[in-house]
């Protein structure tokens, strides 16, 4: 079951203005390695429409409770050998959630956070370059959400990341520690990372690598955050991100396609 990241992604990798179809192929190249998948489009994007919730309303733990019932479905197929979870960002961390509460053969975290969300968009806007004032006012606010404590007052300029109707989301995500949340399984574990990912870096990988045993390593050379093989220069990264045409990263399927079939031996 493969499971979309962050922002309203459906269930081919794909936003409204970001079309790359990262998990349409990621789907494809595994049914030609005779393994099925399921996507879904995230609640409230595509056709998941008609299960929108008021953004005030919204939790991260709707997200896992979505992925659940998905598992739980796909449990149920009797044609089904073995269920495994792949997330991609911020959807690793909801595979990690789901597979506490259903039995699963194993799972797959690809560019997963290594740190809770609030650490991971502290280091964001350090690398921006928004003006010094601004971002200190961002991570004033950010410190606020961290302890659980809305901000009422947003600047303008600071309200795609900090309007007060998706603080409550926000805060609600910035509970979980990856790590922390991975080393509660005991199922067999594949971090996947690109070498080449400019959101999400190799530190994260290593991060989640120390939850346990039970979790392996697999490093995609030159892959992207969209799974992509490109440049670390920025703009020709970032490129990739729009271009549905481009395959996937050579040597991403063999290590998930690798990992899913070791596990019914």
């Amino acid at each position: 079951m493969i499971i979309a990241g962050s922002g309203p992604t459906d269930r081919d990798g794909n936003q409204s203005n970001m079309k790359n179809n990262s998990l349409r192929l990621l789907a494809a190249e595994l049914s030609n390695r005779g393994i099925a998948s399921l996507r879904f489009d995230k609640r409230g994007v595509a056709r998941s429409g008609p299960a929108t919730v008021r953004e005030e309303n919204l939790r991260f733990d709707i997200f896992v409770r979505d992925a659940e019932r998905w598992a739980r479905f796909l449990a149920d197929v009797p044609t089904i050998s073995r269920l495994v979870l792949v997330g991609h960002s911020e959807g690793a961390l909801v595979g990690t959630l789901a597979a506490q509460e259903v039995q699963v053969a194993g799972l797959v975290s690809i560019a997963g956070a290594g740190t809770r969300a609030s650490e991971l968009i502290r280091a964001q806007l350090e690398k921006s370059e928004m003006p010094s004032r601004l971002r200190s006012t961002a991570e004033l606010i950010l410190e606020w959400l961290r302890r659980g404590k809305r901000v009422e007052k947003v600047p303008s300029t600071l309200n795609s990341l900090f309007r007060p109707s998706i603080q409550p989301y926000l805060m609600s995500w910035f509970k979980f520690d990856p790590v922390v949340e991975l080393a509660r399984l005991s199922t067999p574990v594949l971090v996947v990372q690109g070498t080449n990912d400019l959101q999400i870096d190799i530190t994260n990988a290593l991060k989640l690598k120390s939850a346990g045993p039970h979790v392996r390593m697999a490093w995609i050379p030159e892959m992207n955050h969209i799974l992509k093989s490109a440049p670390r220069e920025r703009s020709s990264n970032f490129a990739t991100y729009t271009n549905p045409d481009l395959p996937l990263a050579d040597g991403l399927i063999e290590a998930i396609a690798r990992f899913v079939l070791q596990l019914g031996t």
